[in-house]
């Protein structure tokens, strides 16, 4: 159970930087300042929703029974 939990804190790190790697490309080369704004807006609260709800199906999920099944 605990590599799983540290296999999936590199996996929202991962997601992490690569959302910080799309806000900076937006900030950086959009062409018009309102459209970046929104732009950034809708990203930024897309990838928080997402991020979010991530943790949250995660931490529902009984990973105790899911692995008890497998046949290792």
């Amino acid at each position: 159970m605990l590599l799983i939990v540290f296999l999936y804190l590199i996996l929202l790190l991962l997601f992490i930087i690569a959302a910080l790697f799309i806000v900076y490309h937006i900030a950086k080369y959009s062409s018009d300042s309102n459209i970046k704004q929104v732009m950034l807006l809708i990203f930024i609260i897309g990838a928080l929703i997402l991020f979010v709800l991530n943790i949250i199906c995660f931490f529902t999920t009984d990973w105790g029974a899911i692995l008890s099944k497998l046949k290792i």
